[in-house]
């Protein structure tokens, strides 16, 4: 069984554990330098069995490839704990105990990466304002979405600001673009959920007062609150049950 080392990025040559080896050598040819790059594509020529066996940081690595889901998972952990800039494709691979070649497989680049843990996060903290109790009501369901996102922001603090770090602008372009994607969806739910509500007196819409508009302008405070830390809700609260909820 052949061990393989990636070079850092920038050196040249490729290395194998059983140097002089004529296998090691054929294994090697058709490389053109020794980037992580060119070693990663070699490792996905090879068989499973010495994929598994892959070789990181000098520390032979006896378990198998991890999957996209391990890999965002161990990542989610580390923005949980350090925040978004302790990702790096490195301390990933580390983390699960793989070769960090198994990550390139799955994500091309850090950027990449970063992007999809942005949107496992999101993914993550929108399940977990599902799985809430159902509301009975337009209000009820601004105050659960509310507690649902400030719960979410507290496993994984500055998130709000987490779209900025660690990438580069595309990147942050990307990650922007998850964020009101995700805003676009939840403010869908709320349209649907003030048109349901029949404790609600819509006569209160009109002209430039329609019901989009006063969720967009719900909705943009609530992330406002967010945004500030605040503790609660409660003013929006009191303001949505004197316009919309009076006899």
């Amino acid at each position: 069984m052949k061990l393989l080392a990636f070079p850092e990025e920038g050196a040249s040559g490729f290395s194998c554990s059983m140097k002089g080896d004529p296998d090691c050598a054929r294994m090697g040819e058709g490389l053109s330098d020794g980037t992580v790059h060119g070693a990663i594509l070699l490792t996905e020529r090879l068989s499973d069995d010495i994929v598994n066996y892959v070789q990181f940081g000098g520390k032979g690595m006896n378990k198998a490839v991890t999957s996209k889901e391990e890999i965002l998972s161990v990542s989610k952990n580390m923005v949980a704990q350090q925040g978004l800039h302790a990702i790096n494709m490195r301390s990933v691979a580390k983390q699960c105990g793989v070769a960090v070649g198994s990550v390139y497989n799955y994500f091309p680049s850090k950027n990449d990466l970063v992007i999809a843990t942005i949107d496992a996060i999101w993914r993550e903290i929108i399940q977990g304002i599902e799985d809430r109790t159902p509301s009975i009501g337009f209000l009820e369901e601004v105050e659960k979405l509310f507690y649902g996102i400030k719960s979410g922001g507290e496993k994984y603090p500055f998130f709000f600001g987490i779209h900025s770090m660690g990438v580069g602008q595309s990147g942050r372009d990307k990650g922007r673009e998850i964020m009101f994607q995700c805003f676009d969806s939840i403010q869908t739910d709320l349209l649907s959920s003030l048109q349901a509500d029949e404790r609600v007196n819509h006569a209160f819409f009109s002209g430039a007062c329609t019901q989009k508009a006063f969720v967009e302008f719900v909705f943009s405070n609530l992330i406002s609150l967010l945004s500030r830390e605040e503790a609660t809700c409660d003013l929006l609260s009191a303001i949505i049950r004197e316009v919309l909820y009076r006899p």
